[in-house]
């Protein structure tokens, strides 16, 4: 009985090592973004993503991230494409900054809160330093 528990017990460890190893060959995922007119094709490991939904109803999905080398970021809209952006912390926000208008300055931000709320700003009608209020909201995971 003795032999039959200690080859249960090594049948069951192969097993487990066998389902739960990592396969080498496989390599990073991928993912494909179209940015500037460009497609790119990043692994999974070189960005942090936020995937966000417009609140209430969940459409209009858009990608916010950055990559983890140098922090350069980009906003990717499902359907429409991307742009590269000045990515940033401010204190615990992930902030995306972009359309930069002919001065020099950035027409639209977009931030994510440590809970996970993604704001969109848009500056273009504002006057230089004038504050506005989000124009739209979504759901980041």
């Amino acid at each position: 009985m003795t032999n039959a528990i200690k080859n249960l017990f090594i049948i069951l460890v192969a097993a487990c090592l066998l389902s739960c190893g990592k396969d080498d060959d496989a390599g990073p995922s991928k993912l494909m973004f179209v940015i500037d007119g460009k497609a790119i094709e990043v692994n999974e490991d070189e960005v942090t993503c936020f995937k966000c939904t417009l609140k209430p109803n969940g459409t209009s999905i858009w990608t916010a991230a950055y990559f983890n080398k140098d922090k350069t970021g980009f906003i990717h809209i499902e359907g429409v494409g991307g742009t590269y952006t000045n990515y940033g912390k401010e204190g615990l926000n992930h902030r995306w900054d972009y359309g930069l208008d002919s001065e020099g300055n950035y027409r639209q931000a977009f931030i994510v809160l440590p809970d996970r709320t993604g704001l969109f700003y848009d500056f273009s009608n504002a006057e230089p330093g004038e504050s506005v209020s989000p124009t739209e909201e979504f759901n980041c995971e």
